[in-house]
Order: C-alpha cells, then structure tokens, then sequence
C-alpha cells in the first residue's frame, strides 16, 4: 500500500475517533473545544503530507505554494495542486474524486452516532 492511501486511511480514522469522542455525553466543553483545535490541526497536517507523498510517490513536480495552500484550505489547494500538475481532463476527474473523499471523511464522524444512536 501506497503512502497516499495510507494518509487517506489516516484522515479517514482520524475523523471516525473524533466522531466517537465527540458523540460521548457529558463531555467538557472546553475539553470539546480543545479536541477540536487538535482534529484541526492533525487534519491539516494530514492533507499537507498527502499532497507531498502524492507528488513523490508519482514522480511529479510539487507546485509553488501548493502545499501550504491544501494545509490552510483543502479544497482550494488540492484544485490548484490538480491543475498545475495534471493535464486539464485528469485534473478534473482527480479533484471530483477528491472531493467525494472529502466528503466521506466529513461524514465519518457521524458514523458512530448512525450506528449506536445517540444515547
């Protein structure tokens, strides 16, 4: 396995523990909010070595600004990553699955709570 995936792995489990940790009753506040500056901050970190281990793993040049731009806002910086490095069509079809990866790992949170309600 490839150390992109691994990282998409990462991201995934990632949300999926603070989907668990966040769903527990009782929950300090300030605690929440402590967790959440950390989930932020290993979340940006993950997208930051996703996009280095992506260009490393395929040989292809990382672009000026490209990786602090995916760290700050991900969306934004993995379409500038795309479409400087691919060709305009690959690019395209690499951002959409991005963006249904994003998506996935946004609801991986709630997983726990479908799965054992929100008792």
């Amino acid at each position: 396995m490839n150390a992109p995936i691994k990282i998409v792995i990462g991201l995934f489990s990632l949300n999926f523990v603070f989907g668990v940790i966040a769903g527990l009753d009782g929950l300090n506040p300030y605690i929440t909010v402590f967790l959440g500056v950390g989930y932020f901050v290993a979340y940006n970190v993950l997208v930051y070595e996703w996009c280095g281990a992506n260009s490393s793993c395929k040989a292809l040049p990382i672009p000026f600004g490209a990786k602090t731009l995916t760290a700050v806002f991900a969306p934004l910086g993995l379409a500038y990553y795309f479409f400087v490095v691919y060709r305009f069509f690959p690019a395209i079809g690499a951002y959409m699955l991005s963006l249904v990866v994003i998506t996935l790992i946004v609801i991986a949170p709630s997983i726990p709570l479908i799965i054992w309600g929100n008792t």
